[in-house]
């Protein structure tokens, strides 16, 4: 007979309507859809273990905030605790490359070096668990290229900015999204995910770039790109192709600066045997990070859900104390960041007024 593992997420919503964690309270309820329910319930882990949600009690809970900072992480431990106590596991499976303090999260899925209770994961992982590669990839590729992004206020992003307006030199880039948009979204009935996929399959190529550059930080977004067998132009982490198969999509870090990048887009582009070597050729293989992922994962899951059933009989004190100190700390560090941006704002300002006068 199958163990039974109990699951159940946890959505947590600011209170303040822009995304600045430290000072706001967070709202916590409780919810069937978990990051990683693709992959429990896939037939891999359903020949082992039989998953069913629990609200009232739960093995393992995922925290799902909508701004992934470490101070929301801290409030929701916190929030979960409360109502669960001790015993169940806390899984916080985060994307965005933020640093959080683990002692008082059981595990974390992230782009952080590994390390006891981090297991490195890029933010594609979730895609990779349920492609469906032929879905999209068959469509008549029709359009040019697509550039869909709806973060627009990070300093770094001015990176993708400058490569799209660059590229568009060449020919025109369709951009939906409120970055440098040119035309609606087209309406849809699918999620926001299905949504996107459902829109840039008609494109040879996706502009993927990350919101910053930095080791083990890979999202979802040339995963999308690859799902539709769009050829990614990717830029973030510098290491990329240690994680993908580096004939598959265009890689920003193997050249000297953009304007190489986009030569090497317009011979693609005019050239249709080449083209085709790079929609032809498999994102993954051997040797590749993302090749030996789902083997890996599930053995990390196989002990995650023993050490969360082993937890059932357990009772352990809780020190509340400790975690409201690191929230304190947490909103210290988060004003000193948001000061240092605004700081550079007000440089950059000031610096573009010099230059008018």
């Amino acid at each position: 007979m199958r163990p039974v593992v109990r699951v159940c997420s946890l959505k947590g919503w600011l209170d303040l309507p822009f995304s600045w964690g430290a000072v706001a309270k967070v709202r916590v309820v409780k919810q069937r859809k978990c990051l990683f329910y693709t992959f429990l319930n896939s037939p891999i882990m359903r020949q082992k273990y039989e998953m069913m949600y629990d609200s009232e009690k739960p093995d393992l809970i995922f925290l799902d905030p909508d701004t992934p900072t470490a101070h929301q992480f801290y409030r929701m431990a916190f929030a979960a605790r409360r109502m669960f106590g001790w015993s169940p596991m806390l899984i916080a499976p985060y994307y965005e490359n933020i640093n959080v303090d683990l002692r008082w999260l059981d595990r974390t899925f992230s782009s952080n070096p590994p390390s006891a209770k981090n297991i490195a994961l890029g933010g594609g992982i979730p895609w990779l668990m349920s492609l469906d590669w032929s879905r999209y990839r068959r469509v008549p590729k029709s359009k040019f290229c697509n550039y869909l992004f709806s973060n627009d206020w990070l300093l770094s992003t001015a990176t993708r900015r400058a490569f799209c307006k660059l590229l568009m030199r060449y020919k025109s880039i369709d951009r939906p999204g409120q970055s440098i948009n040119n035309m609606r979204m087209p309406v849809s009935s699918f999620s926001i995910a299905e949504a996107k996929l459902s829109f840039i399959k008609d494109y040879r190529f996706t502009i993927a770039f990350e919101n910053t550059s930095t080791l083990g930080y890979v999202t979802e977004k040339i995963c999308q790109a690859f799902t539709v067998g769009s050829i990614p132009i990717y830029w973030g982490c510098p290491r990329i192709a240690d994680y993908f198969n580096s004939n598959s999509f265009i890689n920003c870090h193997a050249y000297r600066n953009f304007e190489q990048v986009v030569e090497r887009v317009i011979a693609i582009d005019n050239d249709p045997e080449l083209y085709a070597r790079y929609v032809n050729a498999s994102p993954t293989r051997p040797g590749n990070y993302y090749h030996h992922i789902i083997p890996r994962l599930q053995t990390k899951w196989e002990a995650i859900i023993a050490e969360s059933l082993a937890r059932r009989q357990e009772k352990k004190v809780y020190d509340y104390t400790q975690l409201g100190l690191m929230m304190l700390n947490s909103l210290s560090a988060e004003i000193t960041q948001l000061s240092e941006v605004a700081k550079d704002g007000v440089q950059q300002v000031a610096r573009y007024l010099r230059r008018a006068r």
